[in-house]
């Protein structure tokens, strides 16, 4: 009997460790659209206790334009701020592309939304999860 227990709670302690760990890859199923923003906009608001897992991104410039991906709080990320992805420096009429269906790295924590911080006129898609 005493070896049914030992084994019982070897496997429930087991278990436990594994419910806490990601298995598999993050495949992203939900995308934000923008289209002629000229100014800093939130694209994802966070849901409580979620990180939101960025896959990809297509941003076009229809001006020249420098922008940036961010999460934070506040409107538009103003408070607490984290890049994200880099300042993009855009030609009037070109875009940059990140895009692959797997989640690669680029991570809001929980609590956070997501914004794109922009001076001129930009659109494009983020791809993203939730969870």
């Amino acid at each position: 009997m005493m070896r049914v227990l030992l084994a019982a709670a070897a496997w429930l302690f087991g278990c436990a460790g594994a419910l806490a760990q990601q298995t598999g890859p993050i495949y992203c199923n939900r995308s934000a659209a923008f289209t002629a923003i000229v100014a800093n906009t939130t694209l994802v608001t966070h849901l409580q206790n979620q990180e939101v897992y960025i896959c990809g991104f297509i941003i076009f410039a229809n001006a020249a334009a420098a922008p940036a991906l961010v999460s934070g709080t506040g409107t538009t990320c103003a408070t607490t701020p984290t890049t994200l992805a880099g300042v993009f420096t855009l030609p009037i009429a070109t875009q940059v592309t990140d895009s692959a269906s797997p989640w690669r790295g680029i991570i809001a924590l929980a609590g956070q939304d997501v914004c794109i911080n922009t001076a001129a006129s930009i659109s494009g898609v983020l791809y993203y999860a939730q969870q």
